[in-house]
């Protein structure tokens, strides 16, 4: 019997590119360090470890239901695409 719930997997890619430039800009501003701690400045150092880690995870548990990867150097194209995304897919 189905329940009825519907599993949608996404993964919003930041490259590392934007990534390190928007760490810069939250250091450069002071209205915005507050959002950086120091787990966030020494995870940044690990940046291709953890796409190691997230291309094994994907392998590991795209079985059912494969994740859906969103580019999301562009916060606001990620997020229509995301909306876009759950509204074809709950058509389906």
């Amino acid at each position: 019997m189905q329940s009825g719930t519907i599993l949608i997997k996404l993964w919003f890619d930041v490259s590392d590119k934007e990534q390190e430039a928007r760490f810069q800009a939250r250091l450069g501003r002071s209205w915005k360090r507050w959002k950086l701690s120091p787990i966030d400045l020494f995870a940044r150092s690990k940046w291709f470890q953890y796409s190691t880690a997230r291309d094994a995870m994907f392998a590991r548990t795209s079985g059912a239901v494969r994740w859906s990867v969103v580019p999301s150097d562009d916060k606001k194209a990620a997020r229509l695409n995301v909306i876009s995304h759950i509204l074809v897919g709950s058509t389906s």
